[in-house]
């Protein structure tokens, strides 16, 4: 599998990463073709225990200005949006509602699958499929079994 041609021109160190945020915050910027990708954090509506306990929040991918796609009920990166995802996120994809739930029992990344239901009946999911890479393939081709996501 090629490496992806996109890379972040700007991302916030790890550690950040992994804290919770308490204010509205960049944490990524990614040129592409279409334009400039922004993503940007900030605290969630955190009503429940559960929700004030994990930490939820908003995130917000931006185009050049105009929000692509905003997650209301985010977990912290890592596990804690493992354990989001498995029990449904919500938010907007292009002004649409959302709601997107992990496929399947296993939430590895070897083997899950994410399912996008949106509220005006478009679905769209995400699945892996493993190959075997050729132990005697191109130089930069990983030996082993690779994950390739599919839409």
């Amino acid at each position: 599998m090629s490496p992806s041609p996109v890379r972040p021109s700007w991302r916030a160190p790890m550690k950040t990463w992994h804290r919770p945020v308490h204010t509205r915050e960049r944490h990524a910027e990614i040129p592409t073709a279409h334009g400039r990708y922004t993503l940007l954090r900030e605290p969630g509506p955190r009503l429940t225990a559960d929700a004030k306990a994990e930490a939820w929040e908003r995130r917000q991918f931006v185009l050049d200005g105009d929000t692509v796609l905003e997650i209301d009920d985010a977990g912290l990166p890592g596990q804690g949006m493992r354990r989001r995802v498995r029990h449904g996120i919500h938010g907007r994809l292009d002004g649409v509602p959302f709601t997107a739930r992990a496929a399947g029992r296993s939430l590895r990344p070897s083997r899950r699958g994410i399912r996008f239901a949106l509220d005006d009946g478009r679905t769209l999911s995400f699945t892996v499929h493993l190959r075997l890479a050729a132990p005697g393939g191109a130089p930069d081709t990983p030996y082993g079994v690779s994950p390739l996501w599919r839409a």
